[in-house]
């Protein structure tokens, strides 16, 4: 066998070493995106997502070999960063990461040490797993060098330099934005980074004002909007709503279902307001006014109090929408939180003038023994005993606080949660791309003790479904605004049924022209 035989015979064992890596970072988006396009005989998208794969695989080889020290040990940080990511959010939700997805994990970052808890051994899967596949196209390179293989075959290094710097900055730093086809084979090496600068360059829309003034003055002083975190409604049913009706003469509206199965999505919905017969695929509710605007028009001081941040506000609460808010209070004070709200809350309800409070509670969110006090002695018993503890602490003495010394008869406080919670399974309990029922199921009470004839159900009313989207045209008619308006623009008005029922998924909305977000219709 001659020596340039055997130079090739080792490259291309080196390259085999490196293809193996690469198949290990990427080997779900392959398998999703070519081999399940060709059983499914789509053989068109089959071929080119290959390519793709191909092309973003080769200028990672290139660069792994040839770039100088330093900034192949950036890349290779950059690598393990994004490739990390995408594996971990492959193992716990068993889906493909996307730009959408990128920017519900930025919106849900306060929940990432519960996340890492629940699912440590995932986490720890999805590390060693990337370990491995770096450790594959590392290897390969340091065989190129020290084998001098590519040397007088392949390339000279010193002449590729700079157009490999090129390669490496549009690769790390521009791919989403380059690869415009939205769910196009982006390999998990550099989908992170393209997905971040296309949120940095990304332009917000203006939103619309009220496009009409309160029609009447407002019937209430108060209105409050209480957000749980993952009480599902038979939790809330077994637990919360006995107490709360014979204690408050709490309005149970019944099941009713969550605008999402994830926090921020949810959240967002609530404060938007959703016009739920003319919403589709193509609609951006971060066009619509939002509750903050409408209530300032009528003339109620804003807050928000969030129970789930310490720092800047989350759930895509951007500047521009922060600005309508009066006062905003991040409000985490680890397992005692709703409890503390309760008392603020109080004193809103308390003091003289118009008032909209909106309220994210800390809630009970998984791990569910984090959330009530020597928790940790119940971290190996069953979760349906640990979530029930968590919900029983997390509104202990909850409501007696607010409503402590309120005069109730001119105050409107909804009770509802973001999402329900499927504890029964071994993944994670809400926010799955097809959600069950459970994630979906949420409470609805009303305290209303000037309004009981309004909210109370008839017969009529027994059987029908209610959404999260109601809650916005309601509180539009509470603040003095016409009911034909609200009923138009939003959805019908409670206790009354759903027009239509609708939830978003993690892509909510358009990212560039034409896009299209993940609306479902039950």
């Amino acid at each position: 066998m001659s020596e340039k035989t055997k130079i090739y015979l080792q490259a291309i064992f080196f390259l085999l070493v490196f293809v193996a890596g690469y198949l290990v970072l990427n080997h779900r988006p392959i398998v999703v995106g070519v081999l399940y396009r060709w059983a499914a005989s789509d053989y068109k998208n089959a071929i080119f997502n290959l390519l793709l794969f191909v092309v973003q695989g080769g200028l990672l080889w290139l660069a792994f070999v040839c770039l100088p020290r330093l900034p192949f040990v950036i890349l290779v940080f950059l690598v393990f960063l994004s490739g990390v990511v995408n594996i971990i959010y492959q193992q716990v939700l068993g889906n493909l990461l996307d730009a959408a997805s990128v920017q519900w994990m930025l919106e849900e970052l306060r929940q990432l040490d519960t996340a890492f808890g629940e699912f440590s051994n995932l986490f720890l899967i999805g590390f060693l797993k990337t370990i491995f596949a770096i450790s594959l196209m590392v290897f390969s390179r340091y065989s190129f060098i020290r084998w001098r293989v590519g040397e007088g075959i392949f390339f000279k290094i010193n002449s590729l330099r700079v157009p490999l710097y090129i390669v490496f900055l549009l690769l790390f730093f521009m791919a989403d934005v380059l690869m415009t086809n939205a769910g196009r084979s982006r390999a998990g090496e550099m989908n992170i980074y393209g997905a971040l600068v296309r949120q940095a360059v990304e332009v917000l829309p203006e939103r619309a004002p009220p496009v009409v003034v309160p029609a009447t003055a407002p019937l209430v002083d108060k209105i409050v909007l209480l957000v749980d975190e993952s009480i599902g409604w038979k939790i809330y049913d077994k637990i919360l709503k006995p107490g709360w009706i014979s204690t408050f003469s709490g309005i149970d509206l019944g099941e009713a279902r969550a605008l999402s199965n994830c926090s921020a999505q949810s959240n967002a919905a609530l404060r938007w307001g959703v016009n739920v017969q003319d919403t589709d695929a193509t609609t951006d509710l971060r066009k619509n006014s939002t509750i903050w605007a409408y209530a300032k028009s009528a003339g109620y001081r804003t807050t928000l109090i969030d129970g789930q941040t310490l720092g800047a506000p989350q759930n895509y609460l951007w500047t521009s929408e922060l600005a309508l808010i009066d006062a905003f209070s991040a409000a985490d004070k680890g397992i005692d939180t709703d409890y503390q709200i309760a008392l603020d809350i109080n004193s809103i309800l308390r003091r003289p003038g118009r008032d909209y409070v909106f309220v994210v509670l800390r809630g009970a969110h998984y791990q569910y023994h984090d959330n009530y006090p020597n928790g940790e002695l119940d971290r190996h018993l069953p979760k349906d005993v640990q979530y029930e503890k968590a919900v029983t602490y997390s509104k202990k003495s909850f409501m007696e606080s607010v409503f402590s010394g309120v005069d109730r008869s001119n105050t409107v406080v909804f009770y509802t949660s973001d999402h329900g919670q499927y504890i029964h399974g071994n993944g994670v309990p809400h926010c799955n791309d097809t959600p069950v029922r459970e994630e979906l199921s949420v409470p609805l009470m009303v305290f209303a003790p000037g309004f009981l004839s309004h909210f109370q159900k008839t017969a009529a009313d027994v059987g029908v479904v209610h959404s999260h989207s109601q809650i916005f045209p309601t509180s539009l008619v509470l603040m003095g605004y016409g009911e034909r308006y609200a009923e138009l623009v939003y959805d019908a008005l409670l206790p009354l049924g759903s027009k239509r029922l609708l939830r978003f998924g993690k892509k909510m909305y358009p990212r560039s022209e034409g896009d299209r977000i993940q609306l479902f219709v039950d």
